[in-house]
């Protein structure tokens, strides 16, 4: 899988920034690209090898707002959990009056997350344990629908939208999920709960470079993955309890 590093459109093309391209070692011809590119690109590249079974791809809304990204990720055969703004619109069901399979004419009009959020009765909601953080478990109520994604101001794939309100602070994340028709709640719940994995920056120090070089950043985050991909594994294969 080649070396890919995110670096702003000044920093690749202009040429003010041609000294600095040289003296960090950037390799010459390295193309603007964004992140949800280059995301993709390593996506496309893993399961083109097939080194490492992946079925399931979580991001945040700086991915999400990529149609794009989406897509693709879907037409790789992969299921996407993507936490999404709550002005993010959806249609919260199919009742096509005319137009053409591909471009169906809605009998409504598409709505807010956010706002379908706030129009859902107490009943709708679940409660939910997450896993155990530093502080203990942190529990959730979640609500989760079926419904329609937006793609420009047309409709697009039929996804899941897990929503996820917290109790205490009444904090609300909005998901939207590429997956099986036919999807436990709970398994919904296990991805959300793994959307964020910060250990990667707190516990391995992937935040913690402050070096200045292209190879120095990548000889870097690939200690950090795979002493990452280490403890994960071996949190998979130890039982909890069982003998050190």
């Amino acid at each position: 899988m080649d070396r890919r590093l995110y670096l702003s459109r000044d920093w690749v093309s202009g040429a003010g920034h041609a000294a600095r391209r040289r003296r960090t070692g950037v390799p010459a011809g390295t193309p603007f690209r964004t992140k949800p590119q280059l995301a993709l690109d390593m996506l496309t590249a893993l399961v083109a090898e097939g080194s490492l079974p992946v079925r399931w791809v979580t991001c945040d809304e700086g991915f999400s707002v990529s149609h794009a990204f989406l897509d693709s990720v879907a037409a790789l055969g992969l299921g996407y959990l993507a936490e999404v703004a709550r002005n993010t619109h959806v249609w919260t069901a199919r009742s096509e009056q005319g137009g053409s399979p591909s471009r169906p004419v809605f009998s409504a009009s598409s709505q807010e997350v956010g706002a379908v959020a706030n129009q859902l009765p107490p009943s709708a909601w679940r409660p939910f344990v997450l896993r155990e953080g530093s502080k203990g478990p942190q529990a959730i109520l979640c609500a989760v629908l079926r419904v329609v994604a937006r793609r420009g101001l047309f409709p697009g794939p039929d996804v899941w939208l897990p929503l996820c309100r917290n109790p205490a602070t009444d904090e609300l994340k909005c998901y939207l999920c590429h997956g099986p028709a036919i999807l436990p709640a709970e398994r919904l719940v296990w991805l959300v709960d793994r959307a964020v994995l910060p250990d990667g920056k707190q516990l391995f120090g992937l935040g913690d470079y402050e070096g200045r070089s292209w190879q120095g950043w990548h000889r870097h985050a690939t200690l950090v993955m795979l002493a990452h991909f280490f403890v994960v594994w071996e949190t998979l294969r130890l039982p909890k309890n069982g003998p050190a």
